[in-house]
């Protein structure tokens, strides 16, 4: 889940606009706005896409674990340190708007 909260706190961490956001999701700029100003619920569809740039740009969302949600930017992994999950360098080769593909360079 996504709150206004935190899509304001996200775009500030990357001094983002709402027209930045906007064109980053795909979306209206009206309904970032309609969204952040809590006017009106929004359709999980758009908190999807929202979530997405977000994460896409290097957000990330913190659960509310009893202290209430946030978000953080992800630590820069430093080139050439593996990935415990993967045991490799992780190199970006793809992207779309759907989803961020990772995975190892093949020399």
């Amino acid at each position: 889940m996504l709150t206004p909260a935190q899509c304001r706190a996200a775009r500030g961490l990357l001094d983002w606009t709402q027209q930045e956001l906007a064109d980053a999701a795909q979306i209206g700029v009206a309904t970032v706005r309609l969204f952040e100003g809590e006017a009106t619920e929004s359709r999980q569809a758009t908190l999807a896409v929202l979530r997405q740039a977000f994460e896409l740009a290097g957000v990330e969302f913190i659960d509310e674990n009893g202290g209430g949600p946030g978000v953080r930017l992800k630590r820069q992994q430093k080139r050439g340190q593996r990935d415990p999950k993967f045991g490799h360098d992780r190199h970006i080769y793809k992207m779309n708007p759907i989803c961020l593909v990772v995975g190892p360079v093949q020399l």
